[in-house]
């Protein structure tokens, strides 16, 4: 008889604010013990039989222990130490190309040089401009560790 998996869906206590929040992802008892002080199960165990001789070709199901991921080193690094530069140079590109592109044209019907474009083209203007000013927003709290308005905003710009 192939050996028993029990995944279980599970809940944590934040220890940094305090809230509790639904688990991703589900795991066995000895797993979440060893990765959260407070916890909760929430319902019945998702029962898998995890089969030791299956092919490589055959899904099988493995659960690493914190402590057998730290002492393996990962193919992709999850972060990198200048993502937080590369969105804000991002950013920064972003609103020169928009001003250096569009500042001619602009300068142009204000001085009546050149006729206005329709008003699709201007609410297109002010959606664009209202991403990117949002984006740049998400970019500055970030930089700045305010990871709790960049979060509570996301969900409420319907970005999640």
């Amino acid at each position: 008889m192939a050996p028993r998996l029990e995944l279980y869906a599970f809940r944590y206590r934040d220890p940094r604010t305090g809230k509790w929040i639904r688990a991703r992802y589900r795991a066995d008892r000895d797993e979440i013990a060893a990765r959260y002080s407070e916890w909760e199960i929430l319902g019945e165990p998702e029962i898998r039989d995890v089969d030791p001789d299956a092919r490589s070709t055959d899904r099988v199901i493995t659960v690493i222990s914190k402590a057998q991921m730290e002492s393996k080193q990962l193919a992709f690094a999850l972060t990198h130490p200048q993502d937080r530069t590369f969105f804000a140079l991002n950013a920064v590109v972003a609103w020169v190309a928009l001003v250096m592109g569009f500042a001619p044209g602009l300068l142009g019907h204000f001085s009546g040089a050149t006729p206005f474009h329709p008003p699709i083209v201007h609410v297109h203007a002010v959606v664009f401009t209202g991403w990117l000013a949002l984006f740049t927003a998400q970019i500055w709290m970030i930089r700045s560790r305010r990871v709790d308005i960049h979060r509570r905003t996301r969900s409420r710009c319907c970005c999640s």
